[in-house]
């Protein structure tokens, strides 16, 4: 019976309270700008790649990283 009890404890949903939340759940934390410019964001890299392909996104990425390396250095 002790077995029994054990399995069937290992098997009860148990609520949530570690800080590694599933996404959905941190979600709600995201502020509404912050929003906005994540959709903004994958929008325009959405469209560079219907209208120029994975290598036009990949270019667009190479070309990026160099000008923020520029900046940074």
């Amino acid at each position: 019976m002790a077995i029994d009890e054990a399995v069937a404890e290992t098997r009860r949903p148990r609520a949530i309270e570690s800080p590694e939340r599933s996404s959905w759940q941190r979600e709600e934390h995201i502020s509404w700008p912050s929003r906005v410019k994540f959709m903004l964001v994958r929008g325009f890299l959405w469209g560079w790649a219907r209208c120029f392909s994975l290598t036009g996104l990949y270019l667009f990425g190479q070309i990026f990283g160099t000008c923020e390396w520029l900046v940074n250095f």
